[in-house]
């Protein structure tokens, strides 16, 4: 088997298995967050006006830049949800790309390999690697900043200290979170700082960068950052956040998580100062408990290609034997383990698994992972936006679980006209006109609608998640 032939073949695989299994990810409409995003800062002015809009977290700054300019090169008639979700899926194969080349030597090219594809094949990295959010961008600055911090830590100089630095950057400019995931980074290079790293400047180099990136990305802007801060959004639940994100990462790599407790105790038989990028898996712990309320499980995504890499580095050491040994059975041994191990990372993509998944992971209004409305074939904005085209009303009321902001967001673009009222930060609807259409979900009382205005819904259309009223007098 030539070895060359088989190392590119492996570089290959995990960018090739991520755009065959894509399309019912990159079609699906967009959803309330991205809807938001779009309408409320996308279309501002320029990258001056979105850094100073950050009111909300949903301004992902660096790639709320990207869509702005992005944008401007939609091609005539093409559809615009489509158009927007390719940035992610095309940092999402810069991603797998920079990762299979960077650390093949470090893990191997067939395990790595292995490893990128079950991870690429997994619902979670197909909701981000489609998503209209800045996480997938925020994933690939945090990989940066690991191979970077790495080759700092072993030879600290100007150029791996920039390339670190301007990593640690796009990353807070993109997520601020994504300060947990540059945390693992950190410890990802830390072997290369001695045995007694904390005697090294170049450790506190290391650890600093990210802080003072923050500081640099947000201090023009500190009131914004800190209201924003104070908003106090997340999980309520601690333990069930931290569950999501352990039932996301074993979504992905499966029964490879198995040979991590072997690989720690090899690790600290042999060579225990690697033993620290075993902290890495940990870093959702603090995070959950410090804060008032526990982040989203999707803050940690960017985390995921970090640990992609202690995966490979397991899988590398069951093998048993040195990649740099040209055996053919040892080839032959990785494909084989490869592919049992991405049959059972296909086993998620059955919709009764997916569904059995998503009640513990926040059901359909908070799965970031696996099967949220989001992603379920009844979420059809567009056909909404298609039902109030034909009712040509002046008003139109949205109920909060109608997703107002993805209503809105197909009805303007078929060309739609109306005043949208809808209860968000800025305040409740006092009232609601007589004529005006309003838009429930299908699983709401339109009595307690009827109660709270003093008016009367009469359903004139229905959609699969929403059901469509004209307001008459009582």
């Amino acid at each position: 088997m030539n070895i060359g032939k088989t190392v590119r073949f492996a570089q290959w695989t995990p960018a090739a298995a991520l755009l065959l299994v894509l399309s019912p990810y990159l079609t699906r409409q967009l959803w309330f967050d991205e809807a938001l995003t779009v309408l409320n800062f996308v279309c501002l002015g320029g990258p001056g006006e979105i850094y100073r809009a950050y009111v909300i977290p949903n301004n992902h700054i660096l790639y709320t830049v990207v869509l702005h300019y992005w944008l401007k090169l939609l091609p005539p008639g093409s559809a615009p949800d489509l158009w927007l979700r390719l940035p992610s899926v095309i940092f999402a194969v810069v991603l797998l790309g920079y990762l299979g080349r960077r650390f093949r030597r470090m893990c191997g090219a067939i395990p790595l390999a292995v490893a990128l594809t079950a991870l690429a094949v997994s619902p979670p990295f197909l909701v981000f690697a489609t998503a209209v959010r800045g996480y997938m961008l925020g994933a690939l600055f945090c990989a940066w900043a690991a191979g970077s911090a790495a080759e700092f830590a072993a030879s600290p100089r100007s150029r791996p200290f920039a390339k670190y630095f301007i990593a640690a950057l796009g990353a807070v400019l993109t997520v601020p979170s994504d300060l947990a995931a540059l945390a693992g980074a950190v410890l990802f290079a830390l072997p290369w700082c001695g045995a007694k790293f904390w005697k090294e400047r170049k450790f506190y180099v290391l650890a600093l960068t990210p802080l003072a990136a923050l500081l640099l990305a947000y201090l023009p802007i500190s009131r914004n950052f800190i209201a924003v801060a104070q908003l106090g959004e997340g999980w309520r639940g601690r333990w069930s956040s931290l569950a999501a994100v352990g039932l996301a990462l074993a979504s992905a790599f499966g029964a490879l998580l198995l040979l991590l407790p072997a690989e720690w105790v090899r690790v600290f038989q042999r060579r225990r100062r690697e033993l620290w990028r075993a902290a890495i898996w940990f870093l959702p712990l603090p995070a959950a408990f410090v804060f008032a309320v526990a982040p989203f499980p999707r803050v940690y995504f960017p985390l995921f290609p970090l640990l992609v890499l202690t995966v490979a580095g397991a899988l590398r050491s069951f093998a048993g034997v040195n990649w740099h040994r040209k055996v053919e059975r040892s080839i032959r041994i990785k494909w084989g383990m490869g592919f049992v191990v991405l049959l059972l990372s296909l086993l998620p993509w059955h919709l009764p698994v997916l569904g059995a998944l998503s009640p513990h992971v926040g059901g359909d209004l908070g799965d970031d992972f696996f099967y949220g409305y989001h992603l379920r074939p009844e979420h059809q904005p567009a056909k909404v936006a298609a039902a109030l085209e034909k009712l040509k009303v002046e008003t139109v009321y949205f109920s909060f679980l109608s997703d107002p902001w993805a209503n809105m967001f197909y009805h303007l673009t078929r060309g739609g006209k109306a005043e949208y009222l809808f209860d968000g930060p800025r305040g409740q609807v006092a009232d609601l006109p007589v004529g005006a259409a309003a838009v429930l979900r299908r699983d709401e009382s339109p009595e307690v609608i009827e109660r709270r205005f003093a008016r009367k819904l009469r359903q004139v259309s229905e959609t699969p998640a929403c059901k469509i009223f004209i307001v008459e007098a009582l």
